[in-house]
């Protein structure tokens, strides 16, 4: 087996992110991907997209962000979730500045001369042990049920964690007051589409939005009302809910948007796989800033809506 898997390894020596100087011991989860690579295999293929990712987004990554990768388990797929968006900005011509440390947000977009960070994060489907875990839907062809409300407490912690986090780096001097900072998240664990005629469900995470209804009118076939139900809150067990409208909230005005993706590493869709929600409450609104690639939304008269949409 040892042997196997040095012939495999030195098959990838060409491969710079998996240069072995870097790190003595790979992670458990590079590991499985090593051993089942085979030129033509899915895990083969896997890595190319990583290496090309990082051919890319290298000279801005932080000095310890490629043994990290390589090397800590749990850290790999959010660092792979960096590794993915701060290639596809450096590809949409977005310019990063290089990270010097690992105590500041991931990336760092600059836009006019002024710092745009970006944190980014990759929530997981909690401990499957408890009740609002998030779990893999089975793919039997069968209809099953969704629970939104189980992805939405993930986002709604991760959004608290990055909150708190931010606030720290404004009070350290990593961040500015005046700067705009984004969390951008992957949901690759979560149960969380983005869809081309309505709303990314990201917003029950942010404004509160709930089911969808139709309204017809039996009398006047012309008649139609639609839009959201109004959710605010989540009742997370029978002594305790949990906001939902985390831009609504005045004390979370310095957080800019959320960028939200249902992206990853070989993973095809004909749905949109980026949206950017803004916070319309925010201190430092970035506007438009991703329309080149991520779904965007109007913000009028107290609504928000997709572009052509009523």
């Amino acid at each position: 087996m040892l042997c196997n898997s040095i012939s495999k390894l030195s098959w990838f020596l060409n491969m710079t992110l998996f240069d072995t100087h870097v790190v003595a011991t790979f992670g458990k989860r590079f590991q499985e991907l090593l051993e089942n690579a085979k030129p033509g295999s899915g895990a083969s293929d896997y890595l190319e997209h990583m290496e090309r990712y990082w051919r890319t987004y290298h000279p801005f990554a932080s000095p310890d962000f490629q043994h990290q990768l390589l090397a800590d388990d749990d850290k790999f797929y959010s660092l792979t979730w960096e590794l993915m968006l701060g290639a596809t900005l450096l590809e949409k011509g977005y310019h990063l500045e290089p990270s010097i440390n690992d105590k500041r947000p991931d990336l760092c977009l600059i836009l006019e001369g002024k710092r745009i960070w970006i944190e980014c994060s990759l929530p997981t489907g909690g401990d499957p042990l408890k009740p609002n875990s998030v779990t893999e839907t089975i793919s039997d062809g069968e209809f099953h049920d969704v629970h939104h409300d189980k992805s939405v407490l993930r986002c709604t912690q991760i959004l608290s964690e990055k909150k708190r986090q931010h606030l720290r780096w404004i009070e350290k001097g990593v961040c500015g007051q005046d700067e705009s900072f984004l969390i951008a998240l992957n949901g690759l664990n979560l149960q969380l589409g983005i869809f081309n005629s309505s709303l990314p469900e990201i917003f029950r995470a942010l404004y509160g939005t709930g089911d969808m209804y139709d309204v017809f009118d039996s009398k006047d076939p012309e008649y139609r009302e639609s839009g959201y139900h109004f959710k605010p809150k989540i009742d997370k067990s029978e002594t305790e809910s949990i906001s939902t409208i985390f831009f609504l909230e005045k004390d979370n005005g310095h957080v800019s948007g959320v960028l939200f993706s249902t992206d990853w590493i070989m993973r095809s869709s004909s749905a949109p796989q980026y949206c950017y929600v803004e916070n319309i409450n925010g201190v430092n609104r970035t506007g438009n800033l991703f329309a080149e690639f991520c779904q965007t939304y109007e913000y009028s008269e107290n609504q928000i809506r997709l572009p052509g949409t009523t």
